[in-house]
């Protein structure tokens, strides 16, 4: 039985094509999201073993247990001209070195802003010990004098900058001139992930980088060769007071990546592997349908098998077989692709902008194994039913002259699918009104059992629907179109569930266009609301660049036709009420609630001065606050205070749940300067009079951008645009699979009906006439499978919405219409498509071959 397998296989080859290349790229697409974190996380560790190869012992202000950020880690200081000298003393230390760091970013020649989208921009110290620091010296000297800077490699290529230049490094105070006195190079000449330095020296980073003379951010410790890190460690840990914490070099270097595993990777990995899950459930429907046509025509093939003693598990195994063979040489196949998958995966985020480390690829024993499993796992739980159900043949149908296929009960399917669906939503309504903690992922348990009810009803719609969707083309396409309408309904489960993967495809691409969609809307609502000004200048915001200058919220407030300019800025305050870092907003409060409408709830404006507080309603609530209530903070600088709740504000969304007085986090900001500064206008003075006097200024600053309301609410939004944009192209290779799966069900359909064809061309209908009738049948299976997937994604959109928004005072739920047009277009689009081979060939038959067949 298992020789007859394989040579059943290797004669119908062309048959199980598309099966074969469905398992391809699904195992392609999650071998390649694999090999793509394996290739990341090595990337990453060796920069950070490169970045910290000097580094024996790293001293640092003790880093809260609850948080991973480094913005915030980069506000600490610690006294390092106390500590320095207690270090060098200590027997095995061969250097100990300060370091500081703050934001600091180069303007190129051109006037552009080198880097900050997504890598941070730093001003740093220079560290003359080369066996410390991970940056060479390629070009030029060390930097000597206050003004002198040591530029790294890359920002001197984008910039086009050299040594001897002088350029513009935009501070957190003030745009500060500085002479480019070296170059410097990374490690090994890696790349460092699009990281800029500025370095200064010794007496740089006293005039420019320190707010308090002495300190520094942390202290990198080099140890006399024969001792050990741990050791060092040991011996060093006594003299760094409360406060401080030391950790070795490589315990530092794997924390780092730690943190890039948990904040970055880890969801990388999870997004990506997600979307491979779905390509593989829609190539699963590909293959049921593959095994099940090719099952049905194959019955007077098993019936003789039965006829002639084969039992019906032998019969079984020989189709198990074939599954098998399929799912491991396309696995294995697939295991290969992905090396490509995971190349163009890399291409595609870095054409959405957020730049990946370079490196070759990386293949671990444990991602070949998974994707190969996977693969063979998927084809033969896909072929099991089709299998049993062949294995189910009576030796009488022996005798028949044409394929049979097994029906099945629609009336048991109907109440099993109606139930599915009756439980799916009553989770959805259960997220939607109960609003208990976890509403997203009952939601999300809904959208399941509606996704599982939907197929399971799919036999007993499609016969009505396909005759729905069919109806124009049986009226303006005669004889021709009532044939592939019939030829559409005919078998109601095999249009259903050919139609089924483009379904879920198509579902899930309109589910994350309306969440996104609905999302954004909120977001506008939001701002729109919010801000009652006229223009921004928009900074990058922490962690993406230096800040606006500290400067240009006043000399902005001086210009004609300005009425009003304010700065917000902000940063990183430990609250001990819920022993949490918040990013807590700061700015003069009286004059910006004369931009924006915070929407005060409880206290006032006028009541906020140093040694208050405010806070979101929300947060009030979370926290079980009120006005009046005081709540002790520690700042960036290690100083605590308690300060009184003065007022409690109902929109948090452009200024975040906790908000102080400027002057009050000035004194104890590290880094400052602010992330955007609100400008309204003179009556009278039109928007483009306000951008030309505006630009005057920032145009020296590296160009940021100048916007009025409606561009500042678009880019807010900005970043939601760039994820659907994601999420589609990750989606494609579902579509794709299902457009194969189309074909192929069409080519299998075509041999099916060899004689059928054959007789209609014997007739009179023309090669023309039965190209459009193969066509027209799969634009109506395409066009039912579209109409079902964009009506499913857009209710089941609806619903994760009112789940995940349910706390919010308006309805944000946007339905995208121009997109949904377009993805129903493309239906037809996709039916049209694959209907090609198969109508090419169905036409192209011999017409006494094709009635003569059986």
């Amino acid at each position: 039985m298992i020789k007859l397998s394989l040579q059943n296989t290797w004669a119908h080859k062309r048959r199980l094509i598309g099966t074969f290349m469905a398992v391809l790229i699904g195992v392609g697409f999650l071998s390649g999201t694999l090999i793509l974190g394996d290739t990341l996380r090595a990337n990453f560790t060796r920069l950070f073993d490169a970045g910290y190869s000097g580094t024996d012992v790293l001293i640092r202000p003790e880093k809260p247990k609850d948080s991973n950020d480094d913005i915030a880690q980069a506000s600490r200081v610690l006294d390092a001209a106390t500590l320095i000298p207690k270090i060098e003393a200590v027997d095995g230390v061969r250097a100990a070195v300060a370091r500081t760091t703050t934001y600091g970013q180069l303007i190129g020649k051109d006037g552009e802003a080198i880097g900050g989208n997504g890598p941070p921009t730093f001003a740093a110290s220079w560290n003359p010990d080369t066996g410390i620091s991970p940056y060479n010296l390629t070009k030029g000297t060390v930097p000597s004098g206050p003004d002198e800077v040591v530029i790294d490699a890359e920002s001197a290529k984008d910039g086009k900058l050299k040594v001897g230049d002088t350029a513009t490094l935009l501070m957190s105070a003030a745009p500060l001139q500085v002479k480019i006195v070296g170059i410097a190079q990374f490690g090994d000449g890696s790349s460092a992930v699009g990281v800029t330095y500025a370095f200064f020296s010794e007496s740089g980073v006293a005039a420019h980088l320190t707010a308090t003379p002495g300190t520094a951010n942390d202290i990198v410790v080099a140890a006399d060769q024969g001792i050990s890190q741990t050791e060092l460690r040991d011996r060093i840990r006594p003299l760094i007071g409360t406060g401080n914490e030391a950790l070795t070099g490589t315990a530092a270097a794997a924390e780092a990546v730690d943190d890039i595993n948990a904040e970055f990777l880890g969801f990388l990995t999870s997004f990506l592997v997600a979307f491979a899950g779905i390509a593989l459930f829609v190539a699963t429907f590909s293959i049921y349908n593959t095994f099940s046509i090719i099952i049905a025509q194959r019955s007077r093939e098993s019936a003789l098998m039965r006829a002639i003693g084969a039992t019906r598990r032998q019969v079984m195994n020989a189709t198990m077989v074939e599954a098998i063979v399929i799912g491991v040489t396309a696995s294995v196949v697939g295991l290969a692709a992905g090396l490509g998958v995971a190349a163009g995966l890399k291409g595609v985020f870095d054409a959405f902008g957020l730049g990946l480390p370079a490196g070759g690829l990386t293949l671990k024993a444990s991602s070949a194994i998974v994707g190969i499993v996977v693969g063979i796992v998927v084809t033969v739980v896909a072929a099991v039913v089709p299998a049993r159900r062949g294995s189910r043949v009576a030796p009488i149908e022996a005798l028949r002259s044409s394929a049979v296929e097994v029906a099945v009960p629609l009336r048991r399917r109907g109440i099993i699918g109606v139930i599915f669906a009756v439980l799916g939503i009553a989770t959805l309504i259960g997220a939607v009104t109960a609003k208990p903690d976890y509403e997203m992922q009952i939601a999300c348990v809904g959208a399941g059992l509606i996704l599982i009810g939907m197929l399971v009803l799919g036999p007993v719609i499609a016969r009505p629907v396909a005759g729905l969707i069919g109806a124009p083309l049986a009226r303006l396409g005669g004889v021709t179109g009532e044939l592939s309408r019939e030829n559409a309904v005919r078998n109601p489960r095999r249009t259903a569930s050919t139609a089924a993967a483009l379904l879920v495809g198509v579902a899930i691409v309109v589910l994350f266009s309306v969440f996104i969609s609905s999302t954004k809307n909120l977001v506008t609502q939001s701002v729109n609301k919010t801000f009652g000004g006229d223009l921004v200048i928009a900074g990058q915001g922490p962690g993406g660049g230096a800040p606006l200058p500290e400067a240009l919220a006043g000399d902005a407030a001086k210009l004609p036709g300005i009425n009003s300019a304010v700065g917000l800025t902000g940063g990183p305050l430990t609250i001990k009420g819920d022993a949490n870092t918040e990013q807590v907003a700061a700015a003069d409060i009286v004059p910006i609630t004369k931009l924006l409408d915070l929407d005060i709830v409880d206290g006032s404006a006028a009541a906020m001065n140093d040694g208050t507080i405010a806070i979101s309603e929300d947060y009030a609530k979370d926290e079980k606050l009120a006005v009046g209530d005081s709540l002790t903070v520690t700042f960036p600088d290690k100083a605590t205070a308690r300060l009184r709740v003065a007022m409690v504000y109902a929109n948090a969304d452009i200024i975040g749940p906790v908000f102080i007085q400027r002057a009050e986090y000035r004194r104890h900001a590290q880094l400052f300067g602010d992330f955007i500064v609100f400008i309204g206008l003179d009556e009278g003075t039109s928007m483009s009079a306000g951008r030309h006097e505006l630009k005057a200024l920032t145009d020296p600053i590296g160009k940021p951008k100048i916007q009025d309301r409606a561009q500042y609410t678009e880019s807010v939004g900005g970043a939601l645009d760039q994820l659907l944009g994601i999420v589609i192209v990750m989606l494609a290779l579902a579509i794709l699979i299902a457009v194969m799966g189309i074909a192929n069900t069409l080519s299998l359909s075509v041999y099916e009906r060899t004689r059928e064809l054959g007789v209609l061309r014997a007739v009179g209908t023309t090669r023309q006439q039965v190209r459009r009738l193969v066509r027209w049948e799969s634009v109506i299976v395409s066009t039912f499978g579209t109409v079902g997937g964009v009506g499913l994604g857009a209710g089941l959109g609806w619903a994760l919405v009112q789940a995940a928004f349910s706390d919010s005072k308006t309805n944000p739920f946007a339905l995208p219409v121009g997109q949904l047009v377009m993805i129903l277009v493309l239906g037809i689009v996709v039916g049209v498509l694959a209907s090609a081979r198969p109508a090419y060939r169905a036409a192209k038959m011999e017409v006494l071959g094709a009635v003569s067949a059986t």
